[in-house]
């Protein structure tokens, strides 16, 4: 029942409310934890916002998933933070080579194929 009432807040809540103030934005993008009631809220809300996982949160998962590597954590931030192609290469082959179980991982979230939104 809890999970209901978080999901009217949010959906029929503050999303509406939102969409009363700003309307159906271009290139409105919303970065969230992945919770799935928060992403079918925005869904049903803005159908044409993008919606991206917060870096600390994805983070957090692989930690909790994979364990705690200082190795992991060091080609995470280096692949999120990528601002040039061949940076980001450089990481995601990297972290394909080193961990390839959180590389897979990484794959369900779009973050080791996200190079449209990378400069050359």
């Amino acid at each position: 029942m809890e999970l209901r009432i978080i999901s009217l807040w949010i959906g029929h809540g503050f999303l509406k409310k939102l969409y009363e103030c700003i309307g159906d934005c271009q290139d409105l993008t919303f970065v969230t934890d992945r919770a799935d009631v928060i992403r079918v809220s925005i869904e049903n809300v803005f159908p044409n916002a993008h919606h991206g996982v917060c870096a600390f949160h994805l983070l957090g998962n692989i930690v909790h998933w994979f364990g705690k590597n200082d190795k992991t954590k060091e080609l995470f931030w280096g692949l999120v933070r990528a601002y040039k192609r061949n940076i980001f290469e450089d990481f995601r082959y990297r972290f394909s080579s080193t961990r390839p179980q959180v590389a897979a991982y990484l794959v369900k979230f779009h973050v080791l194929n996200g190079l449209e939104h990378i400069p050359r």
